[in-house]
């Protein structure tokens, strides 16, 4: 999966969030009904794209547990 830096910029502003610089800091989360692409910030993780729209891959997911 693939997502353009001018789409992760535009994103970044619609939320009013800084722009991510660290790869190592991105997670990707689900739920039922929706999956999004979040980071950790200095001060918490944020949601900042629904990834509903892209072609997900089927193999390679590590899952964890959030508590």
């Amino acid at each position: 999966m693939e997502i353009g830096a001018h789409q992760l910029n535009k994103e970044c502003e619609l939320m009013k969030l800084p722009f991510p610089k660290r790869l190592g800091l991105f997670f990707i989360e689900s739920s039922d009904d929706c999956v999004y692409l979040v980071y950790k910030y200095y001060d918490g993780t944020r949601k900042i794209m629904k990834l509903d729209r892209y072609e997900l891959p089927e193999a390679g997911w590590e899952r964890v547990s959030l508590e």
